[in-house]
């Protein structure tokens, strides 16, 4: 299992890349399966937590790396938006990419916070109100390391949407 105090360490010190483990998988069923990992604590703070898998997308990643953002995601969905919708999808992007999208309908996220997204990896984020910050700085560094991103943004309905990117590679087992 990757720790995430092991890889802020290795991204500041410009080694995360070199020690990615990168294999063939499925997507969706990563997905499934992290998603499965949350639902007792989505149910016990009374949010519904749905996945879609829209087809079946093969690739070579981190399996481990991609499980440590979609889990933070997932948590920051769960706290930031109790008592309220949450949801993951697997797709491909318009731009040939996988992805995954984690949508909540709680507060919105604020600008501060959506800025850690784009921050490099010298960028070492300050506390803010709402947590440490380090989890979206984190995960949007092992995207890039894995050679994607994580963008997040403002859902005009309500709530706040990440989008772990992964480029797509000829994998199958």
């Amino acid at each position: 299992m990757v720790d995430a105090t092991d890889d802020f360490s290795r991204v500041l010190s410009g080694e995360l890349k070199a020690d990615l483990h990168p294999a063939p998988i499925e997507l969706g069923r990563l997905v499934e399966s992290v998603v499965e990992e949350h639902r007792k604590r989505a149910e016990e703070q009374g949010c519904e937590l749905r996945c879609t898998t829209q087809q079946v997308l093969w690739g070579e990643w981190d399996p481990a790396r991609v499980r440590l953002v979609l889990s933070g995601l997932l948590r920051n969905a769960l706290v930031f938006a109790p008592k309220r919708p949450v949801t993951v999808t697997s797709l491909v992007s318009t731009d040939n990419m996988g992805c995954i999208e984690v949508r909540d309908e709680g507060p919105s996220i604020g600008d501060h916070d959506l800025r850690r997204l784009q921050a490099n990896a010298q960028q070492i984020p300050q506390r803010s109100q709402t947590g440490a910050g380090w989890g979206l700085w984190l995960g949007a560094q092992v995207a890039r390391a894995m050679g994607g991103r994580l963008e997040g943004r403002r859902r005009q309905s309500g709530g706040s949407a990440f989008t772990l990117f992964l480029p797509l590679k000829a994998a199958r087992p």
